[in-house]
């Protein structure tokens, strides 16, 4: 079993009762950083480049950075020197919820060189004619892969070139920014209707998620059951599977079925890997 090794770096707020951070702060969460790297990375042995000496080149620019926002995104980049997934800055919302980051009520998945909708999570899209199917064309005024490249991927860690053309287009990756920020998207429906949306992302969460859309399950010819795992993650998870349980006993042969999986709480995993073994399961290790 492959072994994934975590790593997220949580920053404190960045503001202050509304102060920008100061070039003596942004130096010394710099620091940190390069701290934290050089202890805790999994593969810091075997980085191809010194680290010391990247974060020592990029202390200059960094801490003249305008803005902490600025500032953020500036760090993010130097997250993705070291080439993976997990290691990343993670952006904490803090005060008027109405400017907080967060993405539209919807997720969408990347097929080939087009992009779906496969959820919508607000009835704000729903009644503006936005369906699971429908095709994202453009978001203010880009193609929608040239925005997801230029607005997503810029500030992705990827381990791989795969991870970086496809994750920005999945889950809620593609349409995060400012909540406040309104964004024109146009969609093209089943029937081949355009037609655009132009909201900010403070509109209502007010359509309940289909539980299918975590896990979901059917019977195939010759009684092969299709276990479909779409995440690790959720609210009564482990009563999702149980629910399901009793019909994957009464197959003959089981696909499980987790290409879009994102990954989540590992206990859940080992909840439903205990379900078909009676023997031992050799388990993933760690230290810091």
């Amino acid at each position: 079993m492959k072994k994934f090794f975590v790593l997220l770096f949580l920053l404190p707020a960045l503001t202050a009762f509304g102060q920008e951070l100061s070039r003596a702060e942004k130096a010394f969460i710099v620091g940190r950083l390069q701290t934290e790297v050089k202890y805790n990375y999994a593969q810091y042995a075997t980085l191809p480049f010194d680290w010391d000496s990247l974060c020592r080149a990029s202390l200059p620019a960094l801490v003249e950075l305008e803005g902490d926002e600025a500032f953020v995104d500036g760090l993010q980049r130097l997250c993705m020197k070291l080439g993976d997934g997990h290691t990343y800055i993670y952006r904490a919302n803090m005060g008027d919820s109405r400017t907080w980051i967060r993405p539209f009520p919807m997720t969408t998945v990347r097929v080939g060189g087009r992009v779906f909708v496969t959820e919508v999570r607000s009835s704000v899209l729903a009644q503006q004619g936005v369906a699971k199917g429908c095709e994202i064309l453009e978001i203010d005024g880009e193609q929608v892969l040239d925005y997801g490249r230029r607005h997503v991927a810029s500030q992705l860690s990827s381990s791989t070139p795969q991870w970086t053309e496809i994750a920005p287009f999945n889950s809620f990756s593609l349409t995060k920014a400012r909540s406040d920020k309104v964004s024109r998207i146009t969609f093209r429906d089943t029937a081949g209707k355009v037609f655009t949306v132009e909201e900010d992302r403070n509109i209502p969460w007010d359509i309940e998620p289909d539980p299918g859309s975590v896990m979901a399950f059917e019977l195939l010819e010759n009684n092969v059951g299709y276990l479909v795992i779409n995440s690790f993650m959720g609210s009564n998870y482990t009563r999702l599977f149980d629910n399901l349980y009793e019909r994957i006993l009464e197959t003959d042969a089981l696909i499980v079925d987790m290409r879009n999986n994102g990954g989540g709480n590992s206990g859940y995993a080992d909840y439903i890997m205990s379900h078909f073994t009676d023997r031992p399961v050799r388990m993933g290790a760690w230290s810091s």
